[in-house]
């Protein structure tokens, strides 16, 4: 039940996101192919976000649609870039809220940008501000901006392929 009013909720801050920004995704602003980003098939999902309750959730919603999906949750920006850079080839999502009590999300996306990966982010915030939509198309790779916590009908609006290893529900 509550799980359901969260869900109806982010769908209606979701859709005064897409109102005011008028563009779903951001790659299309950089001429990229959405389509490069939007149709990977991929090994893993990785949540970076200091709320440990927001993951929790996060994780529940991610595997009653990708049971097996391997959920890689960190509390924090280093730990993140840490395990990209130990594993460079695992074909990922990653998932990254904005605002940390340390290094933020944007310090994430810094970082990431300079590794020169080519799996796409999805800003997943509890921010509303203008601002922080028109920064996060100055990353190509970053293709969606939600709030959260994420639900079943944004994870499925990523266009996520699973691995054929992984079973999909």
């Amino acid at each position: 039940q509550l799980l359901a009013e969260i869900e109806k909720s982010t769908d209606k801050m979701n859709a005064a996101i897409y109102e005011l920004n008028n563009q779903i995704n951001f790659a299309t602003s950089n001429s990229i192919s959405l389509d490069a980003y939007l149709h990977q098939e991929i090994e893993e999902i990785v949540l970076i976000d200091d709320d440990g309750l927001v993951n929790e959730m996060n994780k529940v919603v991610i595997r009653s649609v990708f049971p097996d999906m391997p959920v890689k949750v960190f509390n924090e920006v280093d730990y993140a870039i840490s395990h990209i850079n130990a594993h460079p080839f695992t074909r990922r999502k990653i998932i990254v809220d904005l605002n940390f009590p340390h290094k933020s999300g944007w310090q994430f996306l810094d970082e990431y940008q300079k590794l020169d990966q080519p799996w796409s982010v999805v800003v997943l915030t509890s921010s509303l501000q203008q601002e922080d939509i028109e920064r996060s198309k100055g990353y190509r790779f970053v293709t969606h901006f939600m709030t959260k916590p994420l639900n079943q009908a944004q994870l499925k609006g990523l266009r996520i392929l699973a691995s054929k290893k992984l079973r999909v529900a």
